[in-house]
């Protein structure tokens, strides 16, 4: 059986690196949105009116129902 193997790498190690990069993007985009929460919370209560902060916890819970979504079938694959 050939070993998969990639710029010295092998699957394994690429898997780790790839799990590694994406938890730091997710960091990185959670702290860009805390940063811009102003403009967040200024846009939605344009957009949505006095509903705004239901609106944010949908919006929020939907995304986090997708990124756990997206876990299980990587998981049960």
């Amino acid at each position: 059986m050939e070993a998969k193997v990639f710029l010295g790498l092998h699957r394994n190690k690429w898997a780790d690196i790839h799990v590694t990069l994406s938890l730091t993007l997710l960091g990185l985009v959670a702290w860009h949105v805390w940063l811009s929460r102003d403009w967040v919370t200024g846009s939605a209560k344009r957009l949505f009116g006095e509903q705004w902060q239901r609106a944010l916890w949908i919006l929020s819970g939907a995304w986090l129902v997708v990124v756990l979504l997206a876990w299980l079938v990587v998981k049960l694959r």
